[in-house]
């Protein structure tokens, strides 16, 4: 993620390219915090591939996508397993699984790792 400061001020604000804002801004606003969700989900779940996750985030639109798919399948995994359905759980763990791999093979890509 790039930061510059703000013009006038004692601070740092995030910039983003200019495909991410249109992205973003003209997304519903259930969507924007979705998908911000997701950004944040994978970040946790992979500390050391912070750089790589948000650059990969900011350029490309099925990542993006699948950043909120990862956030969907997880909230739906917890929602099952607080509901007492375990069939239904893991069936939402198995997705967020697949999910999860998918979005390394777009990282290692992105990065060219193997």
């Amino acid at each position: 993620m790039l930061v510059r400061l703000a013009a006038g001020a004692n601070m740092f604000v995030p910039c983003f390219p200019s495909s991410y804002a249109q992205a973003f801004v003209h997304a519903p606003r259930h969507q924007r915090i979705s998908v911000m969700s997701g950004l944040n989900l994978l970040v946790a779940r992979w500390p050391y591939r912070e750089l790589s996750i948000r650059r990969l985030f900011t350029r490309n639109a099925d990542f993006r996508a699948l950043c909120e798919d990862y956030e969907e399948a997880l909230r739906a995994m917890r929602h099952w397993q607080d509901a007492g359905s375990e069939p239904k759980a893991e069936e939402f763990r198995n997705l967020a699984t697949e999910i999860e791999t998918e979005i390394v093979r777009m990282l290692d890509l992105s990065t060219g790792s193997p």
